[in-house]
């Protein structure tokens, strides 16, 4: 199913799926090279997701774990070339395919992708990650994977670009920082 959607991806981005395989030359960060790193540190998020509401005695949600660790994979995959650059004149003149995040979501309900998703976890399930991506702020912990100060894009983010520019500074110790993370980090979490 990774491989499904990597392909849907890497044709939307332009390449293929062995150019998603991680190359470790200086400065090369492609968006597909970024997916699989959200995804990987989104999964190790959701173990300490798992480990709080376990701890508060709650059911951990397997779905909406789901959900967001397949929204996590395709946060980007509606991100342009510069599009941070036109995002904010796309707000000035109030359009909204200006923004990744609209892009991505529609992708993800309205292509290919879409049919991959449902044809491998039944219908609806494209619709409920996009709806993931287009909430903004999360209104859950899962969410909270996605899109949120404390992230999976910002933490592999972090680590990624330390790695591939080759610059010391700025070191993140993600393994001691989610094993450490403290319960007040997270939004609080209810059941639905």
């Amino acid at each position: 199913m990774v491989l499904d959607i990597l392909r849907c991806c890497c044709t939307i981005e332009g390449g293929s799926v062995d150019s998603a395989v991680p190359s470790f030359r200086p400065a090369i960060n492609r968006a597909s090279q970024d997916s699989i790193g959200v995804f990987h540190t989104a999964r190790q998020l959701m173990q300490v997701i798992r480990r709080y509401v376990s701890a508060n005695q709650q059911q951990f949600r397997d779905h909406q774990a789901q959900y967001a660790l397949t929204a996590a994979l395709l946060h980007d995959v509606g991100h342009g070339m510069f599009s941070h650059a036109f995002e904010a004149v796309g707000k000035e003149f109030n359009w909204p395919m200006a923004r990744h995040e609209e892009v991505s979501q529609r992708l993800i309900r309205d292509s290919e992708i879409s049919a991959v998703l449902d044809a491998e976890f039944g219908r609806g399930y494209a619709g409920n990650v996009a709806d993931i991506i287009a909430q903004g702020i999360p209104n859950d912990l899962y969410g909270s994977v996605v899109s949120s100060q404390f992230d999976a894009d910002r933490l592999d983010y972090m680590q990624r670009d330390r790695l591939m520019t080759g610059i010391q500074s700025s070191g993140v110790d993600p393994t001691w920082l989610l094993a450490n993370s403290p319960r007040d980090l997270w939004p609080r979490h209810t059941e639905s």
